[in-house]
């Protein structure tokens, strides 16, 4: 278990892939809403966006209950694929192209928060950019 501080940003990408993140967040929802809430979140439910070494996600619901069923299992995820996670819900958007502006917005916001941080001083911009500013976008159902 790693002990990183509020202030520290941490790297270490996430061991996983999409459809593991997928399938815990099914679960969790599935143990606190039951079928209605798997039920309600099967149709629309779709990963738009993954960054493992920020270990940002972006999770596309539907709008008028299925969006609240997973916002409000967020806190309960606790483990994908036996890596320990800590889940916060960042920002709820009505659309997609707009969430991903807030979300690159975000990320440079870190970028330049890291680069002030002395154990990213020896790598350099490009490599800090690539990892802060990867744009891996799906369009898969899980």
């Amino acid at each position: 278990a790693r002990n990183i501080s509020k202030k520290e940003i941490d790297l270490v990408p996430l061991d996983a892939e999409e459809q593991h993140i997928a399938h815990a967040l099914r679960n969790v929802v599935s143990d606190f809403h039951g079928d209605f809430g798997k039920a309600m979140i099967s149709s629309g439910f779709r990963l738009k966006y993954i960054n493992l070494a920020t270990r940002i996600v972006l999770v596309r619901a539907r709008h008028g209950g299925p969006d609240k069923i997973v916002s409000s299992s967020l806190p309960f995820l606790t483990k994908i694929n036996k890596e320990s996670v800590v889940c916060r819900l960042l920002y709820t958007g009505a659309t997609i192209r707009h969430c991903m502006k807030v979300l690159l917005k975000r990320q440079k916001k870190k970028l330049i928060e890291a680069t002030k941080q002395p154990k990213f001083l020896g790598q350099s911009q490009e490599q800090l950019e690539k990892c802060f500013l990867e744009t891996r976008q799906f369009g898969k159902h899980f």
